[in-house]
Order: C-alpha cells, then structure tokens, then sequence
C-alpha cells in the first residue's frame, strides 16, 4: 500500500506551527449518477473533501486525534469527548486527566456554536455547548479530586467523598461509573 502523498488518491501537506497538525485532501470520492433507459449516459463526479487531522498527544489514550471537516464545518473529537458519559482515561499509555482537558480545549477552540461536534461515544451528534459542558465536568472533578488529594486523603477516601456527585446524574449512568472515575483522576493528579 502506497504511503500518504504518493498515491494518486491522496494529497498531503504540513501546514500549521504545530507539530502533528496536517492538511489531507482526500480525492478518490466518486458519486455515480445512473440513468435508466434508451439513449441515457452514465456518468460520475469527482468530489474533493479537505480534513485537517490533529494530534493532541496523550489524553484518552496515546493516539487521540480530531479531524475538522471545515466546508462543512462538522469536527470529529475521537475519543477525547464521550458526549454524556464520564470518559476512560489509559494512564498506560501515558495518558491523563490533564491531556484529555487540552484536547477537550482544542477542540472548543476548533468549534463555533454552528459546529456539528462527532464524539468517539455517546449521543452520536453533539454540539458546541455540551462539549463546553463536557469540559467543565472534566475541569470540576479534577480540582474536587486534586483538593482531596493533597488534603492527603487516600484513594478509598477521596471515592467515599464523592467528588463527583455534582455530575453523577449526567455523566455516571454508562460504563465508567462514578467511582471507577474517580480513581481514574485521583490517579493522573
């Protein structure tokens, strides 16, 4: 399989002054138009779509990109943004709260209130202001964890203080639940 830039199909370049942020112009998109019936023709259009990718660093896992469809104006988080569910953070691979709050900031950067948002789980469809709303959470129980901490409150103790009680009702209904969150802070701060 051909690298990115030498197929026929692909054209890319670096722009930007960050590091990992980069231009891809995807030109094999047909639409084909059938007409049935004597004397008709058969014909396609080419389609060109612009994606600008980026590369946040480590914050859900160690791959976190969005990709920024600007024509259309639609941004797709990845995993960086669980629309309506506390997120898993993989401090394996160099992961943390910290990185998902930057990506989560870049992203809002990236948006305006017309924006169609994509995140990696949830509510498939989002927006601007539950991204905003996303953000807040992450940056709330951060600072709830990060003050019971260094308080010097145990890992167990800072669960059964419940930093996250505020937010349970919204974002603690799916797989990570409000504990298992908890620990996923207490672990990055």
């Amino acid at each position: 399989m051909p690298a990115i830039g030498s197929s026929p199909h692909f054209g890319a370049r670096v722009s930007g002054p960050r590091l990992g942020h980069a231009d891809l112009t995807y030109r094999s998109a047909y639409l084909r138009f059938e007409h049935l019936g004597p004397g008709a023709a058969l014909s396609s259009l080419a389609l060109t779509v612009m994606a600008s990718i980026t590369y946040y660093g480590p914050a859900h896992t160690d791959g976190d990109i969005s990709v920024t469809f600007a024509e259309a104006d639609i941004l797709h988080t990845g995993d960086t943004f669980w629309n309506g569910f506390y997120p898993f953070i993989d401090y394996s691979t160099g992961s943390g709260i910290d990185g998902m709050i930057k990506a989560t900031e870049a992203n809002l950067a990236t948006a305006t209130d017309k924006t169609i948002v994509i995140p990696g789980h949830g509510n498939p469809v989002s927006n601007r202001t539950e991204l905003s709303a996303y953000r807040d959470m992450l940056v709330a129980i951060h600072d709830n964890v990060a003050r019971l901490k260094q308080q010097g409150r145990p890992l167990e103790e800072t669960i059964g203080a419940k930093p996250t009680a505020a937010f349970d009702a919204k974002w603690g209904q799916f797989l990570i639940t409000p504990a298992l969150f908890t620990r996923l802070v207490y672990e990055g701060v």
